[in-house]
């Protein structure tokens, strides 16, 4: 009997530690449960608080999008390119013009006068590329000295082609006038065929006028009208605000 009532007690000592312990874990957890919730419902809190700047925040974004779609679909379309297509020009201290417009977004360019009028303030981006010749050539011509049948003489003649040197500017015309580049070339030793090519980026006001002014020798097109070798172009880089 004494033995059954002390294994008896044994299992309730058991009993008791491993209901301690669980109490234990158990409280814990809880403590833990709680602490969470806590820092949940702290976040929950701040998050309330951020959310009207958030939404501020969204709202601008958004309204700054539509603002920079509006004004890429309304942005001036404003592009040129001419050319010269059946002869040379040497018209000294005058402004080239053109025979023929690829491109004429927003009719700003005059191919007759050679001038683009500005038509907004903003950036533009204009270029030249022309060609220079100078060469010599010799004539030959057959001459028959009659009554003789078979005799013959041949007569030569040199000529010169061209000028030494050329000089074209890309000009802000107007007052006051402004040069915003120049082209060079001198070929005083030299024979043959010679690009020039210039270009310029810069703020402009509506109105202002730019052309190419031959200031000095001649540039040379072909009678080709398939060799374009002599070009003008600009484009509206970026509007005023």
């Amino acid at each position: 009997m004494r033995v059954r009532l002390s294994a008896f007690n044994n299992q309730i000592k058991d009993l008791n530690i491993a209901m301690k312990s669980e109490f234990e874990a158990n409280t814990l957890k809880s403590k833990l449960i709680k602490e969470n919730l806590e820092n949940h419902t702290y976040i929950q809190k701040e998050l309330n608080n951020k959310m009207p700047e958030l939404k501020a925040l969204i709202t601008g974004i958004t309204a700054r999008q539509e603002q920079i779609e509006n004004g890429l679909n309304s942005r001036p379309n404003i592009a040129f390119l001419a050319h010269r297509i059946t002869d040379g020009y040497n018209i000294q201290n005058s402004t080239i013009p053109y025979q023929t417009n690829v491109l004429n977004f927003g009719g700003a360019f005059n191919k007759t006068s050679g001038l683009f009028q500005v038509p907004v303030n903003g950036i533009y981006h204009f270029y030249f590329a022309g060609i220079y010749s100078r060469y010599f050539f010799v004539w030959i011509r057959q001459i028959f000295i009659f009554p003789f049948r078979c005799n013959s003489a041949i007569k030569m003649k040199r000529e010169i082609s061209g000028t030494s040197r050329l000089t074209v500017q890309l000009k802000k015309i107007g007052k006051p006038e402004a040069v915003l580049a120049e082209g060079h070339v001198n070929s005083e030793d030299w024979y043959g065929w010679f690009p020039v090519q210039m270009q310029a980026t810069i703020y402009l006001d509506k109105g202002s006028l730019i052309g190419v002014q031959l200031t000095e020798g001649s540039i040379y097109q072909s009678t080709d009208a398939s060799d374009l070798h002599n070009s003008f172009g600009g484009f509206l880089v970026s509007p005023a605000n």
